[in-house]
């Protein structure tokens, strides 16, 4: 089964990452795991782009996943990837958009994560990269390949942040961060060109102003 999903994986690569340059504006992806500063920095860069927010607390599905019920990760993982999709189905092609964690990693990262622990089976795991591809090919009204920023933190200090916002609500343990944390290693080195930065080491006033610096330099490209 790992490698037919290795197979899966290769696919979405070879369709997400062609060098084709179609559209004229960039696209930017900033993804991590929870807690790597993601939002917080996509929001502080909205002056210069349109930016996509991932607002997981209108999802339906992820209660039950915090409180160990069987829940639906097909379901999950489709519900992030249309909020995407509907974001960009309305934003202007001629500008610069940033996303809130990338589309990619919704699929190679979580579902992925899930089929690995049974969660989620092949059939739903194929279904969804055909999904992510088919999404990828509405991505290119925008230059291709896009930009991606991983943010990397540690994951005892991704566990802490979270738990400081959540208010009282149900927070993974510092096992599943410390999984997140390997997963995004991972998709990162999968990735060709991505641009990493440490969200434990540098400020959000640091990362915004080096982030600000690529996204120039891919306006002038």
């Amino acid at each position: 089964m790992s490698d037919l999903a290795d197979e899966f994986d290769a696919r979405w690569l070879s369709i997400a990452h062609a060098s084709l340059h179609c559209g004229h504006a960039p696209i930017f992806s900033i993804f991590g795991p929870s807690g790597s500063g993601k939002t917080t920095l996509v929001t502080a860069l909205q002056p210069v782009a349109q930016i996509y927010r991932e607002e997981v607390k209108d999802n339906p599905y992820l209660s039950k996943l915090l409180r160990g019920e069987t829940f639906d990760a097909q379901a999950n993982q489709r519900w992030f990837l249309d909020r995407m999709r509907t974001f960009l189905g309305v934003a202007k092609t001629s500008l610069p958009v940033i996303l809130d964690q990338d589309p990619g990693a919704i699929v190679l990262v979580y579902a992925r994560m899930f089929l690995d622990q049974g969660k989620l089976s092949l059939a739903s795991y194929e279904a969804l990269i055909e999904e992510l591809i088919s999404f990828e090919r509405e991505l290119r009204a925008w230059r291709t390949p896009r930009a991606c920023v991983y943010l990397q933190a540690q994951p005892e200090l991704l566990h802490q942040r979270v738990s400081n916002r959540s208010q009282g609500d149900q927070t993974p343990d510092l096992t599943w961060f410390a999984e997140i944390h390997s997963r995004f290693q991972r998709f990162a080195a999968l990735v060709p060109g991505v641009t990493t930065f440490d969200s434990g080491s540098l400020s959000i006033k640091e990362l915004t102003e080096r982030t600000m610096r690529l996204l120039e330099a891919e306006r002038l490209r």
